[in-house]
């Protein structure tokens, strides 16, 4: 029986790979957001062996393969490639965790899957789609949970009852990275079009996202918006200004209202999460937050950790090896630093930090160059999700190496790249 099962799915993959390839690479955006998996004996798991089938029938194309040169070309990919040989550089002096090697070639996978979509209106369909639905999944899952569950810990309904796992759980922050990165493109999806399936998606997706309590996601999500329309120059007139209060003071009213439908017990950790604790950190009593005072250790943690062990301060303890070195670096066993650029540092020394932050200086002022010129209204250019991880990281772990920034990544090279001959393209015609 089980044999029949996997010769099915085989069939049914070769198929639409070969016929139907962007309909595959769906799927692989929606399992890498949602982050579901099936854990396989090879070196690559079910996701990561989609991943390679559709990179692999994609580059076949012919626009593709011209294309490719072109992306190999970009400088900003340079810097990241030297980032990546640095953390292999730190694998191998550390002698641990050699099989995260692997995980490189996926993340550059996802990158160039990222570009290749990108440059395409019916690949952006693809990546819109699939980031779309993974997040109403993800809104669906803490929506339940707040009000089944009644935890921080969320369980993903398909998990729970289709797989039948009814153990595992994803992280709120996890949850909400996902909810906020598809809210962000929801936005500029509707100030496109400008329709009312697009506003619908934006409620539910900022009703997942307050329910998660999330602050990192929270934060991130409004710091990329509000620098949006700070660096459009938009004129609010008094109309304007009107409507965006009158529609603020209702979304807040119909959010209290929602809120009050939930169990008290999930009411008081999200009122402690969401109101108490940050009320607390403005009035400078960040003592009494045990949440707070709890995340100033773990940095000082892993600083005393830096300074105080024979830790290779060039190329760091070792790409992913912070899980094998954490029990010897707090009294208790924490599982993360919550600051990605510490871990950054810690895991791959200062040259690895080092290279990082010059690549995303690369990037922005790329993206900065293109925006500008462009001047085209209603236009929220992808380096802005992009400044969401980077925020959302000051406070988490590592998802400036994810597989998800990687495909945000690729995104963004692809409208630097595009974007650019777009414009050289009207001078020539000018």
């Amino acid at each position: 029986m089980h044999i029949i099962i996997v010769l099915s799915i085989l069939t049914i993959v070769v198929s639409l790979l070969i016929c139907k390839p962007y309909w595959l690479a769906f799927v692989v955006i929606f399992l890498h957001f949602y982050r579901i998996n099936v854990e396989l004996p090879f070196l690559y798991d079910a996701r990561g062996i989609l991943n390679i089938l559709v990179l692999a029938r994609l580059i076949t194309l012919r626009d593709n393969r011209a294309d490719m040169k072109k992306l190999l070309a970009d400088s900003s990919l340079h810097i990241l490639l030297a980032f990546f040989l640095v953390c292999i550089i730190s694998l191998l002096i550390n002698a641990e965790g050699l099989k995260n090697i692997s995980l490189f070639l996926t993340l550059l996978g996802m990158l160039i899957l990222g570009f290749l979509l990108f440059k395409t209106d019916r690949g952006k369909k693809v990546i819109l789609y699939g980031l779309f639905t993974a997040t109403l999944f993800s809104c669906v899952d803490t929506i339940y949970n707040s009000l089944y569950f009644k935890s921080l810990n969320i369980h993903k309904l398909f998990n729970y009852y289709i797989i039948g796992d009814r153990i595992s759980y994803s992280n709120h922050n996890g949850v909400a990275l996902v909810i906020g990165i598809g809210l962000l493109f929801g936005v500029r999806y509707y100030m496109r079009k400008r329709n009312l399936a697009a506003l619908i998606y934006i409620l539910i997706s900022l009703a997942g996202l307050l329910l998660t309590t999330s602050r990192s996601a929270i934060m991130a999500t409004f710091f990329s918006l509000i620098l949006f329309v700070f660096f459009n120059k938009y004129k609010f007139s008094l109309t304007s200004f009107l409507k965006l209060i009158s529609a603020s003071v209702l979304l807040f009213f119909i959010l209290k209202s929602l809120f009050s439908f939930l169990p008290s017990e999930y009411q008081e950790v999200a009122g402690e999460r969401l109101w108490t604790e940050p009320k607390a950190v403005f009035n400078r009593k960040i003592c009494s937050t045990g949440n707070f005072t709890g995340r100033i250790e773990l940095v000082r943690g892993a600083i005393n950790y830096l300074r105080n062990r024979r830790v290779n301060k060039l190329f760091g303890i070792g790409f992913g090896n912070w899980g094998i070195s954490r029990k010897s670096a707090y009294e208790v066993s924490y599982t993360a630093v919550h600051n990605g650029y510490l871990l950054l540092l810690m895991e791959n020394g200062h040259i690895g930090l080092s290279l990082y932050i010059i690549f995303c200086l690369i990037l922005v002022k790329n993206s900065w160059k293109i925006f500008r010129r462009k001047k085209e209204k209603n236009r929220m250019p992808v380096i802005f999700a992009f400044i969401y991880f980077l925020v959302f990281s000051i406070a988490q772990n590592a998802e400036l190496t994810s597989s998800v920034i990687m495909f945000v990544i690729g995104i963004v090279i692809a409208e630097n790249h595009f974007g650019y001959h777009e414009l050289n393209k009207k001078k020539d015609e000018d």
